[in-house]
């Protein structure tokens, strides 16, 4: 996601990897000082981040959050090797573009008396502490993905995002982390994805790595 730190997988990917798999977190910090728009940037970072991948090996992209409305553009930019998109309590971009906006005109609406200067602040500073602190395990890990968190333009979230015509004839599939983001795990079961389900918050992958690894390879082994 645009709004935390690559600390947010670090344990996932951990686990992934002791099981055989090769796995990049790629950083998306500092994205927007690369210029506008920003959510070209954005693109632009990840691609650089997986493109450096060796050409024989098949990506399967995971996307949390925002990073769902991105995933399409993602796989078009690595074809022919992305072979798979899931998205994990993450936003699915409409199934025909040629574009999206970043967030809803309700949303820009709650965000825009936040931004100072036209710099929003942190992710986690959205809500009150006592609504976010049931996101972490523990206050050392609270700490330490807060401390990732960048401050993005409130312009961010008022640019379009590229969608790629066909890109759901990629194989999916959805990895609900929260009751928030049922609607989005209902319409990808409705699409036809395979769907797995937890009980947790939207940083489950933090209170729970091994569970969220465990899922997240159960669904692999469904799509590719």
């Amino acid at each position: 996601s645009a709004n935390v730190g690559p600390a947010t997988w670090n344990a996932v990917a951990a686990d992934l990897r002791f099981r055989g798999e090769d796995v990049v977190v790629p950083s998306m910090l500092g994205f927007a000082t690369d210029g506008q728009p920003y959510a070209h940037a954005y693109l632009n970072r990840a691609v650089e981040a997986l493109g450096s991948l060796p050409v024989d090996r098949r990506i399967v992209l995971v996307g949390h959050s925002n990073a769902g409305l991105f995933l399409p553009a993602i796989a078009a930019a690595l074809a022919p090797r992305t072979v798979a998109l899931l998205f994990a309590d993450a936003t699915i971009p409409p199934l025909e573009g040629p574009d999206t906006g970043m967030a809803s005109q309700g949303f820009l609406d709650e965000l825009r008396p936040k931004a100072v200067a036209g710099m929003l602040p942190r992710w986690s500073a959205w809500w009150p502490e006592e609504v976010t602190a049931g996101l972490y395990p523990d206050e050392v890990t609270r700490h330490l993905a807060i401390a990732e968190e960048p401050q993005l333009p409130f312009s961010f979230y008022e640019e379009m995002v590229p969608v790629p015509a066909g890109w759901s004839e990629t194989r999916c599939a959805y990895l609900r982390l929260s009751e928030g983001y049922e609607s989005e795990a209902a319409a990808a079961a409705a699409l036809g994805w395979e769907v797995r389900r937890l009980s947790g918050e939207h940083l489950h992958m933090l209170v729970d790595p091994v569970g969220v690894a465990d899922a997240l390879d159960d669904l692999l082994k469904t799509l590719v």
